[in-house]
């Protein structure tokens, strides 16, 4: 079994001596093509590499930026927390907090349609970053529909 997060598990309810968990940490799918429809209450977060053929409809639509696997530098300066970060964890970062805030639709997942080397980064920053590990999770399986 994997690593516990207990920040992200809260218990749901305890039956005898069985205690049920729910993972409250938002979904992460997957797809190698953006879906003909959008997803209901899914941001869609897409590659700036493959076509803009998105429709209209999500609850929230994130472009990233192309160059995105070098280091950009934050609006703080290099010694500042948040800006040391990776670009694509600051993205990740204010899509959460604009959710948080009401700026933007809430969601319950979203949906990741990425070159392969963005979502490769993109699954290891899900796992290693302390604050997305704890406000997202990837999916296992890629998701083809």
């Amino acid at each position: 079994m994997g690593r516990t997060l207990w920040s992200a598990r809260r218990p749901l309810s305890s039956i005898g001596s069985t205690t049920l968990f729910i993972d409250a940490r938002i979904a992460v799918d997957f797809l190698p093509r953006c879906p003909d429809l959008p997803r209901s209450g899914q941001a869609l977060l897409l590659s700036a590499g493959l076509p803009a053929g998105a429709v209209p409809g999500w609850t929230a639509m994130v472009r990233l930026p192309a160059g995105l696997a070098g280091p950009a530098p934050g609006p703080h300066g290099p010694a500042c927390a948040c800006c040391s970060r990776p670009e694509l964890a600051r993205i990740l970062t204010s899509l959460f907090q604009a959710r948080a805030k009401g700026e933007i639709g809430f969601f319950r997942g979203v949906t990741a349609v990425l070159l392969p080397d963005e979502a490769a980064s993109l699954r290891m920053l899900l796992e290693t970053d302390p604050f997305l590990s704890g406000c997202y999770v990837a999916t296992d399986a890629t998701i083809d529909k």
